[in-house]
């Protein structure tokens, strides 16, 4: 894809929407089957950064659960799990070079983060808290209790 433009009019077309349309803090919305919300974002000069929040995590973000974040991470190759800090929420996201995809390519790694994404809103969200829960960490526990200076 040549420019930021380009990308965004190719998910519009393939979405069936004029154009998309930034809010005030840059970020599209794109809600899917009425329930999933993606967003996207510029993350850099010819960057997307596609993400979805789960907000099945708030308020559980013990010591396990970092830990299995972690565990996912270091396997996964079509997205990640982090952290938004001001909103200490999780969210699955994934950056895209548009430079290096054709228009057929990006739709097929929306298409991907956007199935990845519903998997982690529904039951990989619910197994990685399982998992956390037999590390045996207390929901209780703070994030901050991880920090030794």
């Amino acid at each position: 894809m040549d420019s930021m433009h380009s990308a965004y009019q190719t998910i519009a077309d393939v979405a069936g929407l004029s154009e998309l349309q930034s809010n005030s803090e840059g970020f599209i919305e794109l809600i899917i089957a009425d329930a999933l919300p993606i967003f996207i974002q510029e993350a850099g000069e010819s960057e997307i950064e596609l993400s979805c929040r789960l907000p099945e995590f708030d308020g559980l973000l013990s010591p396990a659960v970092l830990v299995e974040m972690l565990i996912e991470n270091a396997g996964a190759s079509a997205g990640r799990l982090a952290i938004e800090p001001d909103a200490a929420s999780v969210v699955f996201c994934r950056r895209l070079d548009i430079a290096l995809l054709s228009p057929d390519q990006l739709i097929e790694r929306v298409n991907l983060f956007i199935r990845d994404a519903a998997r982690w809103a529904s039951r990989d969200g619910a197994a990685l808290r399982e998992r956390a829960a037999t590390r045996g960490a207390s929901r209780n526990e703070r994030v901050e209790s991880l920090i030794r200076i």
